[in-house]
């Protein structure tokens, strides 16, 4: 059981104890502080060095930055990517296709189509999805004739790697614009 006086005692024992641990955290820290041996303290030539080095490094910056704006500007950025050109404009077509501009999607396409070599398209099968996207295009803005013959060119050029998926699609529509129901056939990506 607690009395009242054993609780005055209490608190002037924790307000003794605290006061002791501060009393010795200042007394450590004031050790530490002398017992270091660097203690900083502003130097006036310090300030005159350091506005030398950034003044040293704005010159060469400024006589080293045109150099480097003028060998960017004189850098051709097409140069790395092979069919520079048509593979902007193919890009183009992807873009207006997104957009549901059909028929500028067709023009790009072929664009980039016209750009590449006809002997790349059969040493790089890869090429060959140029004509699928323009046969999707094509498909979209209801050229179905443009499109079968864009899919066969396809399918002509990537052999290897077109999906039966694909072979069926062109199947379909073949099937579907025979007996006139390719309203029915949905687009497929390759």
């Amino acid at each position: 059981m607690l009395y009242s006086n054993d609780y005055a005692k209490d608190k002037e024992y924790r307000a003794r104890k605290m006061r002791e641990a501060e009393n010795n955290r200042q007394a450590r820290k004031a050790q530490s502080n002398s017992t270091s041996g660097f203690r900083w303290q502003p130097v006036p030539g310090r300030r005159v060095a350091l506005a030398l080095v950034l003044v040293a490094l704005l010159l060469v910056s400024a006589l080293v930055f045109p150099l480097v704006t003028r060998a960017q500007d004189a850098w051709d950025s097409g140069s790395r990517e092979a069919f520079f050109d048509a593979m902007v404009a193919y890009r183009m077509g992807r873009y207006y296709f997104a957009r549901g501009d059909y028929l500028r999607a067709i023009a790009r396409y072929e664009e980039a189509i016209a750009g590449i070599p006809q002997e790349v398209y059969e040493v790089i099968p890869g090429y060959a999805n140029l004509y699928w996207d323009m046969g999707e295009a094509q498909f979209m803005a209801g050229q179905y004739d443009a499109a079968l013959v864009s899919y066969h060119r396809y399918l002509e050029l990537a052999t290897p790697e077109a999906s039966a998926e694909a072979r069926v699609y062109v199947q379909q529509l073949e099937q579907a614009m025979s007996n006139g129901t390719v309203s029915e056939v949905t687009l497929m990506s390759s």
